[in-house]
């Protein structure tokens, strides 16, 4: 897929959005832009300098997840932003390596466990686990905890 240079001059960091369009900061002038590839228009264009960052030199990592957009600032923690472009909150988790999805909460690792933030109520839960991990997935049954060497699997139930 071609994006025409005239709609983002520096490209940091893309994902694709629910909706089949591209979402792509633009290092250039600290935007985060919205594509849609069909027609070739930009359908949001907002800059986010205040919100985020003088840079995206921290942003490492994008998603788009059930109507919201989502930067991983390593330095911040989470931003997350509605489907307009609209910086809604910052979650504070500095050092974050990662962060996904299960249902309507976003969780991330921290300390010895996971910490859930249900999107749409804003509530936090946590789920200690009993070994140490550097990466943990879940899906709707299963637990994935990954080491170094290994992998381990746990029945899993939200």
């Amino acid at each position: 897929m071609f994006i025409d240079s005239a709609f983002v001059i520096d490209p940091w960091l893309s994902c694709s959005s629910g909706d089949y369009n591209i979402w792509i900061l633009d290092a250039e002038d600290n935007t985060i832009k919205k594509i849609n590839p069909k027609t070739s228009t930009v359908e949001v264009d907002v800059n986010v300098a205040g919100e985020v960052a003088r840079d995206f030199s921290s942003i490492k990592f994008i998603r788009d997840y059930q109507g919201f957009f989502f930067l991983l600032d390593v330095q911040k923690g989470i931003h997350v932003f509605n489907g307009i472009g609209r910086w809604i909150k910052t979650i504070s988790a500095p050092n974050l390596s990662y962060f996904n999805f299960i249902g309507e909460e976003l969780y991330y690792p921290t300390g010895s466990g996971l910490t859930f933030v249900n999107l749409f109520s804003g509530e936090k839960r946590e789920m200690p686990l009993s070994k140490t991990f550097e990466f943990a997935l879940l899906s709707d049954e299963r637990l994935y905890i990954i080491e170094r060497n290994s992998v381990h699997f746990f029945e899993f139930k939200p």
